[in-house]
């Protein structure tokens, strides 16, 4: 199944964390938009 059901919400302290940490690494303004998407992983093991 491709379409993920799961009705887990999001944790806001480690997506902020992910958003910060990639406006450090790339030098962008407090006003950039950041997106964070999980990827369900398909591969066996």
């Amino acid at each position: 199944m491709l379409i993920n059901t799961s009705t887990r919400r999001p944790n806001r302290a480690r997506v902020r964390r992910i958003k910060n940490a990639l406006r450090e690494a790339l030098s962008l303004p407090d006003d950039t938009a950041i997106s964070v998407t999980e990827l369900a992983c398909l591969e066996e093991g």
